[in-house]
């Protein structure tokens, strides 16, 4: 623990702190969970209780959590009726942690049956914020809502435990530094046509980049066969430049931290805002590589905006992207100093006591 425990009405402070998290089985929901944890653990000592849910009436959610908002439904008819859930299986919690739709009206109503606070990751969707003690979102707009906490995507990255990074100069002084090439794929939000897999192989082997870089490439879940099979084919033919390849489809899931940990830079595809984030909180330069079709939310492109506004990021397409462009808006940027664990924890344990406060 890194910072004193300071005294929280909502949380007992003569030990250890009893934490329920709810699970909905996605790692990129449950992630998020887990670093609010780990936040909490600079502050207090934590013992966790980990609950695995499944919404059985999901065409009913909405309708069953506003019969629960307006007191006409009860917490324990709730869990019974949306995930055949008895309270009484579960131990007392101090506090109760989820991240995810499914898990919301879990989360609300184990708070309610237990009269414990609650923090919740991500939009409410129509459940009123009064139910939550702290509501966790990256979207400035909601700044000022009731008891909503503007932060970073919790991401489970400690940057304490990772080497700093070396300053990215610009110049042909960065021999030696190495920086991780992090590849998604087509998502709901953004389509990669062949000249945006061109720009990014294209990268791979390029000859503009500064003596001595090393590229440290992995893809993800999502990047499609073919162009797994063509960065694995680059990493062979460009040795003297790429230095490692890691297979998601062999290496599986975990790889991305020591990537991290070992870079001095990190370039992302614009699809996974998680991995962006995770190398924002590594305290590294990160550009965002974005291809041509990108529809996102509004809130989301915002976030990304607001993270380029204060030089967190820096977008760049993915097509035109060579050495001279990348190395120009990493130089531009300025990494976190701060652990962003410590800001997360702090910002949740002052939204519990204005909570609790009332």
């Amino acid at each position: 623990m890194n910072g004193p425990t300071a005294p929280n009405p909502a949380l007992p402070a003569d030990r250890p702190w009893r934490i329920l998290l709810l699970s909905d089985g996605r790692p990129g929901h449950y992630r998020q969970s887990e670093a609010v944890l780990l936040a909490l653990s600079r502050r207090h000592a934590l013992a966790v209780d980990r609950q695995e849910i499944r919404l059985r009436r999901g065409k009913l959610a909405r309708p069953l959590g506003w019969l629960f908002a307006r007191g006409l439904l009860s917490a324990r008819s709730l869990l019974s009726l949306s995930f055949s859930l008895d309270p009484d299986g579960i131990d007392r919690p101090d506090l109760v942690i989820s991240t995810g739709g499914t898990t919301r009206l879990a989360n609300v109503a184990l708070a309610r049956h237990y009269r414990v606070p609650n923090v919740y990751a991500g939009t409410l969707r129509g459940l009123p914020p009064r139910l939550f003690s702290a509501i966790l979102l990256p979207y400035r707009e909601a700044e000022g809502r009731t008891n909503h906490v503007i932060t970073l995507k919790p991401s489970p990255v400690d940057p304490d435990d990772m080497p700093p990074a070396r300053p990215w100069t610009g110049t042909a002084a960065e021999e030696g530094r190495r920086i991780a090439v992090l590849v998604g794929g087509p998502s709901g939000a953004h389509r990669f046509d062949d000249a945006d897999w061109e720009g990014l192989l294209g990268l791979l082997g390029h000859t503009g980049w500064p003596a001595g870089i090393r590229l440290l490439v992995t893809n993800s879940p999502r990047t499609p066969e073919a162009v797994s099979d063509r960065l694995a084919e680059a990493a062979l033919r460009h040795p003297a430049l790429v230095e490692e390849f890691v297979d998601f489809r062999t290496a599986g899931p975990g790889s991305i931290l020591r990537l991290l940990s070992r870079a001095d830079a990190v370039l992302c595809t614009e699809d996974s805002s998680s991995m962006i984030v995770e190398a924002i909180c590594a305290r590294r330069p990160v550009v965002a590589l974005v291809p041509e079709g990108r529809s996102l939310r509004a809130d989301e492109a915002r976030m990304l905006d607001d993270l380029a506004a204060d030089r967190l990021m820096a977008p760049l397409p993915l097509k035109s992207a060579n050495p001279e462009r990348l190395s120009a808006a990493l130089t531009d940027l300025r990494p976190l100093t701060a652990n962003p664990l410590d800001t997360l924890a702090d910002g949740i344990l002052a939204q519990l006591d204005r909570a609790a406060r009332g």
